[in-house]
């Protein structure tokens, strides 16, 4: 059984470290099992397009810091949720920026 790690810098509202959907694993388990687990609303695109845009324009660098203050797990997830708002150049423009 895989288990979930904890995303550094993150914390639940609890204040143990987020592994998941912006939860620790005690408080995803328990709102699973209420079925609550639809509490996090999913980002406008827009909202994220902006805040990549402004990030970038900013001077931050580093796809991985992009992703985690906007709540990703990682780039990837970020990259997916670019090219679902259409806007690729953002993906090229961040992985230009991550390579060394």
């Amino acid at each position: 059984m895989m288990t979930a790690q904890p995303m550094p810098d993150a914390v639940c509202p609890c204040g143990r470290p987020v592994s998941r959907r912006g939860l620790c694993v005690t408080c995803y388990r328990r709102a699973r099992e209420q079925r609550s687990i639809s509490f996090t609303p999913h980002r406008d695109h827009a909202d994220v397009v902006e805040d990549v845009e402004w990030m970038l324009t900013a001077g931050e660098t580093h796809p991985e810091a992009i992703a985690r203050r906007l709540g990703y797990a990682g780039p990837d997830s970020l990259y997916k949720a670019l090219h679902r708002a259409d806007r690729g150049d953002l993906v090229d423009q961040l992985t230009r920026k991550g390579r060394p």
